[in-house]
């Protein structure tokens, strides 16, 4: 499997022209547009009052509390009961009761659901920080498969996640992973007001390999993170369409 640089930025270029060319885009954009009550954009009509009553956002917000009315649990229980297999199931089940609150799971399984609710689908991108697990939200586009007409995440040979972030830290992460960090530029789209916190595009690259998912992130000019084996036999990200 190649992972090399070149070969990331072109498969990241083949997913978004994927996009641009199915016009998801654009319709993400006007779909939140037209859910934040922003349903004149475009109209080019001055002289004219634009009236709006907003009742997408009073639809989506019902069908968000209807889908994710309760609170998201999990129990684990022995499947051989034995006093050392139910002393691990407690273990695990304060465990997840820690990650649950940690990572905010309620509210963030409920911005999911709305996402998906107003794009088609919702993301969050899971991963282990700080000592703890965390997740994160993720717009659909910004999550790039290998092939967008297999709807299981599991079996995509690969899936790109398009983030931005401060130039500063990611050469941060690129010195900590012992990567040169001289050709990490700033996008050359970053507006004027914000010169003084420049940022770059962050694409994750994550595959599997030999049954574990592995990782590796680039920008447009160099590698951020080598390869690395995350041990995980799943791809980190929950999907809810």
């Amino acid at each position: 499997l190649n992972n090399d640089h070149k070969t990331i930025l072109e498969q990241y270029r083949k997913c978004t022209n994927y996009n641009l060319m199915t016009d998801y885009y654009s319709k993400s954009a006007q779909h939140y547009d037209f859910y934040i009550g922003d349903q004149w954009k475009g109209v080019n009509a001055p002289g004219l009052d634009k009236p709006v009553l907003n009742f997408i956002r009073r639809v989506c917000s019902f069908l968000t509390a209807m889908v994710a009315s309760r609170d998201v649990s999990a129990f684990v229980t022995p499947y051989v009961y034995t006093e050392q297999n139910v002393l691990t199931a407690d273990i695990m089940n304060v465990s997840l009761a820690q990650v649950f609150e940690n990572s905010k799971l309620t509210v963030m399984a409920r911005k999911t659901v709305r996402d998906a609710i107003v794009t088609g689908d919702g993301y969050l991108y899971w991963y282990y920080s700080d000592g703890t697990v965390k997740n994160e939200l993720l717009k659909g586009t910004n999550v790039l498969f290998a092939n967008p007409y297999l709807n299981d995440i599991q079996k995509q040979p690969f899936v790109l996640i398009e983030q931005r972030e401060y130039l500063d830290k990611v050469k941060e992460m690129a010195a900590e992973n012992m990567q040169e960090t001289k050709n990490i530029k700033a996008d050359e789209n970053c507006l004027p007001s914000v010169e003084s916190l420049p940022a770059v595009t962050l694409i994750t690259k994550m595959y599997k390999q030999d049954g574990k998912v592995w990782y590796t992130q680039v920008t447009r000019d160099a590698v951020v993170t080598p390869p690395v084996c995350l041990g995980y036999s799943v791809y980190p990200i929950a999907k809810f369409t």
